[in-house]
């Protein structure tokens, strides 16, 4: 991920698998707002987003900063599991979203390596706040008395 420097904002490569492209969208927007550039790979079905993995593994182009994962029928999960497999892309930061999360399935996807699992917001000011939660999962805050 290429971190700020004096005056720029975050640049985050995402990609995104939900097969609504208008919350693909509308999560692009929210996290533009809150001060980062994205460059989206989109992917409708867990097999877009493991072929689009696999194309960047075999091409050596630059793999994605975040998964951002849609739970639904497995496929997040399934995403999920290929990512954590192959170690170009095990240490990228894994979120599950969901309409509805069980909590079997966010025990599955912890146990799977996801790095957080939450419910899909529902209004704009929650997609901002969920944009807000994604950015500090990837640039924490330093910890006071740290360089």
């Amino acid at each position: 991920m290429n971190f700020p420097t004096a005056g720029r904002r975050p640049q985050i490569r995402l990609l995104h698998l939900d097969d609504d492209p208008w919350f693909r969208s509308l999560m692009k927007a929210a996290l533009e707002l809150n001060g980062a550039w994205c460059d989206v790979m989109p992917a409708e079905s867990g097999r877009d987003a493991i072929v689009a993995l696999g194309d960047c593994l075999r091409s050596g182009t630059m793999v994605p900063d975040l998964l951002l994962l849609d739970l639904r029928l497995g496929d997040g999960l399934e995403v999920l599991h290929f990512a954590k497999s192959h170690a170009a892309l095990a240490t990228i930061p894994a979120v599950i979203l969901a309409a509805e999360l069980p909590p079997e399935a966010e025990d599955a996807a912890r146990r799977l390596g996801a790095a957080a699992c939450w419910v899909k917001p529902r209004n704009g000011e929650r997609l901002r706040e969920l944009a807000g939660r994604l950015l500090a999962l990837l640039h924490p805050a330093p910890v006071a008395g740290t360089p």
